[in-house]
């Protein structure tokens, strides 16, 4: 039973903790934090809506239709999928309008995306861009990112 407080309170210090996700929905926060491997529609709908991209009251399958729309997802990519590190970060990237180096504003993209957040610090170079992450992962990078957005990291 405790161990289903850790992602509850997790998900309560990073919402309070400066993440941009304003008054996201507890339910999908939560069920993103329970997810060992984070499927895409929970990522994008978490990422998009902390961009403005998407509303709070869309669907999962909406921000997954969206992701897809604005290229963030490849065609063979599905909702329940699994999301590797270079693509929230250019999922990160693209959602904030961060900006890049010089690589990532001539080649925006997976690739740049991943090197310039880990340069920043947003996302861990362990495991490689090939890296599936979790719903923490997803959580604790989006945090960073408005961190950085907003200057205070």
């Amino acid at each position: 039973m405790r161990f289903h407080r850790i992602p509850s309170a997790l998900a309560c210090f990073l919402i309070f903790s400066g993440v941009a996700v304003h008054s996201q929905s507890n339910e999908q926060i939560d069920v993103l934090l329970l997810q060992a491997q984070a499927r895409f529609d929970s990522v994008a709908y978490i990422v998009l809506a902390a961009g403005g991209l998407i509303q709070e009251s869309d669907g999962l399958d909406v921000a997954f239709a969206k992701a897809l729309d604005l290229g963030l997802a490849g065609k063979s990519s599905t909702p329940a999928g699994p999301v590797r590190v270079d693509t929230l970060s250019f999922m990160v990237m693209k959602s904030l309008a961060l900006k890049g180096g010089v690589m990532y504003s001539i080649f925006p993209g997976r690739r740049y995306a991943y090197r310039e957040l880990v340069f920043k610090k947003v996302v861990s170079a362990r495991g490689g861009p090939s890296r599936l992450v979790t719903g923490e992962d997803v959580m604790r990078s989006l945090g960073y990112a408005s961190a950085l957005k907003g200057g205070t990291r």
